[in-house]
């Protein structure tokens, strides 16, 4: 074999190890999956009270492995919440290093949340390969949804006849015929839900309240204010209810289509006035 083959061969045998060498530190993988812990035992669909014993907030759990030829990459854990109507959104970001780990987060009810993991993966270079960095996304996760939560409902502007309400019943109690205003305090992400702020128009349309029992089936938008005896009494989501008879009146809202949990108004018997 001449001098001139020989040569040529060595060179090829060189160019392809560092073909192999390069190509063993471009390239790098992720993947992760979601789940999320069980809601609590407090938290109950349907409550006998005009306030909730939970906030309806739930722990979101990301379980992450890269592929990386750096012993210790950096990575991105990514939670984000689709949009109706629009691109997701960015909520936050957890950084990591390692291969592996999971990664906990808890999220407010009323929340839609998927997760991505983002990969940096750094090569300092050597005799064959220059120092470089090769990034990689996974594909999204399962989409886990918390749904919205009604804390509680307070009268805003009460009447009673025929009789001096307690504190607790001005409060939260109501009379049969008499007229009673209300603000339903509600727990929810408005990206998630709505896709744009609650106070705006479109916003309350797409919030609306309910109630049902003693004479009363209500469903109506959520109204920025009701009317006070000196004027209007500013509610973040307000409405105006005047119960027939006597009973319980259970009251929920539906916010983007998911409901909220149930809460319970008593309602006592008109008095003579």
């Amino acid at each position: 074999m001449s001098l001139r083959l020989l040569i040529s061969g060595a060179c090829l045998v060189a160019l392809l190890a560092a073909v192999s060498s390069a190509s063993a530190h471009h390239s790098a993988s992720a993947t992760a999956s979601l789940t999320m812990d069980p809601a609590s035992a407090n938290c109950k669909l349907v409550e006998k009270t005009y306030r909730t014993r939970c906030k309806g907030s739930r722990v979101v759990r990301v379980s992450w492995s890269v592929a990386c030829s750096n012993p210790d990459p950096i990575v991105n854990i990514d939670y984000w919440t689709p949009r109706p109507g629009k691109g997701p959104k960015l909520m936050l970001t957890e950084e990591a290093t390692g291969h592996s780990g999971v990664s906990v987060e808890r999220f407010e009810a009323g929340t839609r949340v998927f997760a991505t993991v983002h990969v940096f993966c750094d090569f300092d270079g050597d005799d064959t390969v220059e120092a470089h960095r090769v990034e990689a996304d996974s594909p999204r996760t399962a989409e886990a949804f918390i749904p919205p939560r009604l804390l509680k409902v307070e009268a805003v502007g009460n009447s009673f006849c025929g009789f001096v309400p307690s504190r607790t019943q001005l409060k939260y109690g109501l009379q049969a015929r008499q007229t009673s205003r209300w603000d339903y305090s509600l727990v929810f992400n408005e990206d998630s839900l709505l896709g744009m702020s609650r106070h705006k128009y479109p916003g309350r349309v797409r919030t609306r309240l309910h109630a049902r029992g003693a004479g009363v089936n209500y469903n109506d938008i959520a109204a920025p204010w009701v009317p006070g005896v000196t004027g209007r009494v500013p509610t973040a989501a307000g409405t105006t209810f005047v119960p027939r008879r006597p009973g319980a009146l259970k009251v929920w809202a539906v916010i983007g289509g998911a409901k909220t949990n149930v809460l319970t108004l008593r309602v006592v018997p008109r008095r003579a006035c």
